[in-house]
């Protein structure tokens, strides 16, 4: 497993195209978990007394957990649903792979957020050239995380680098009309009430 974690992050072609194939569905859900473990825990002892009230002391421990298993739960929603409308799209361009392939993919290109902590650390001990650091490498994992999920998309699928581009692009526009819409709606009913 060691060996395609590290393909995944050096090697992202190979990598992506041995977990497609291989499908390693329990070992893509604990990388799915661990990594938003990771991005959650750090947001919320971060921004958690700003944001939640959540302060360091024992009492919000139970508050801290709660939450992560709400966020984990949400992330592995997410991750079910997004991979089916994508193989849904895939399949409609007449891609060659299946749904367990695009979860095991779609898992394994979260495997970047694991640098998430290291940069809340540095963005806590540094102050000012820390917060730069953290926004700038935040930015950039969310864009290898992006960049990692079209090539899983390319690797299930059997696609050009093209036509995995257009399938994520109108997967994006699904998603985003699946948000967009209903918050306009409650917005103009508002409005108007």
């Amino acid at each position: 497993m060691m060996d395609t974690l590290f393909d995944v992050m050096v090697t992202p072609l190979k990598g992506l195209d041995r977990v497609t194939q291989e499908r390693p569905v329990g070992w893509a859900l604990l990388v799915t978990v661990i990594a938003w473990a990771i991005v959650v825990t750090t947001f919320i002892l971060d921004m958690g007394e700003v944001l939640f009230g959540i302060g360091r002391e024992w009492s919000s421990v139970v508050l801290l957990l709660f939450a992560l298993f709400f966020c984990i739960v949400t992330v592995l929603i997410y991750l079910m649903a997004s991979s089916g409308v994508t193989h849904i799209i895939a399949v409609t361009l007449r891609g060659q792979g299946g749904y367990l392939g695009m979860v095991c993919g779609r898992s394994f290109a979260t495997l970047p957020l694991i640098f998430f902590a290291p940069l809340a650390v540095l963005h806590v001990f540094l102050s000012f050239p820390g917060s730069l650091v953290y926004y700038f490498g935040v930015t950039l994992l969310f864009l290898w995380v992006l960049v990692l999920d079209v090539i899983a998309v390319r690797q299930n699928y059997h696609f050009s680098t093209m036509r995995a581009v257009a399938a994520y692009l109108i997967f994006a526009a699904v998603l985003t009309c699946l948000l967009v819409v209903p918050a306009l709606v409650v917005a103009v009913i508002s409005f108007f009430a």
